[in-house]
């Protein structure tokens, strides 16, 4: 399963209503590109990479 991964956000763990699941390349490049920012950056992750990563991975069509 080269090339492939999943992206899960969800509060349902602590009672909310939200559950979302992404599988598929977009997941996979955002997880590799996430790997490479943390070592490039030393473990320091910029204010917004979180806030990207979401916006990407909930509005791209797999």
């Amino acid at each position: 399963m080269v090339g492939k991964g999943f992206y899960m956000r969800t509060d349902e763990w602590w009672g909310g209503q939200e559950s979302h699941l992404e599988m598929g390349l977009t997941p996979y490049a955002l997880k590799m590109g996430f790997k490479q920012m943390y070592y490039t950056l030393g473990g320091k992750i910029p204010h917004w990479g979180l806030a990207m990563s979401e916006l990407i991975a909930d509005h791209t069509l797999v």
